[in-house]
């Protein structure tokens, strides 16, 4: 059996044999694995090297960030691997502690907090938030977790109602995207 490939370049046709061909496809997946495995290790071994630089504060501006359509948060690292964070954005405030996973506040973290939704407390709620986020590229950090309804005013009450056609439900899940800078 053979194959023929058209080289644009010479406008000419190349007969590979069947042998052939499963020889160029062996020898190219190799190529590319081994790729794979060189980059792999090369990013291994500087990220044992550098060890990150300790930054106690930042600061994140984003979309449904802080409890908020768009808020801008501050987090400042207390002790080791531990941060108070606060935030406050259109229709919206928030409050609670990051466990880092590096100690510096430019890393991932585990979020534990409570968020104020609504802009009278008649038309807010209040909710207790676990959520993991995550911070890359040294710039953006996206969220993802869930809250637990802890109170709601009335007026919050009947327009999910009426939105909704059910009850309010107990959990929810929680995200945001937003851009940020440890210092």
């Amino acid at each position: 059996m053979t194959f023929g490939v058209r080289n644009p370049h010479f406008e000419q046709m190349r007969i590979f044999t069947a042998s052939e061909k499963k020889l160029n496809q062996g020898f190219t997946m190799k190529k590319i694995v081994l790729l794979f495995c060189s980059l792999f290790l090369a990013s291994a071994l500087f990220a044992q090297a550098a060890a990150p630089e300790k930054k106690n504060s930042a600061i994140s501006i984003g979309l449904l960030n802080a409890a908020a359509i768009v808020g801008v948060e501050y987090e400042y690292m207390f002790i080791d691997n531990l941060a108070f964070t606060a935030g406050a954005g259109f229709a919206g405030y928030n409050g609670g502690l990051n466990y880092h996973f590096a100690n510096t506040t430019d890393s991932s973290f585990l979020h534990i907090g409570v968020n104020n939704t609504g802009f009278a407390p008649a038309a807010s709620l209040q909710y207790a938030e676990l959520s993991v986020n995550g911070r890359f590229f040294g710039w953006l950090e996206a969220s993802i977790g869930g809250g637990y309804v802890l109170n709601y005013g009335d007026t919050y009450e009947k327009n999910y109602k009426d939105l909704m056609d059910q009850e309010i439900p107990v959990a929810m899940l929680t995200y945001s995207l937003a851009w940020y800078t440890a210092f």
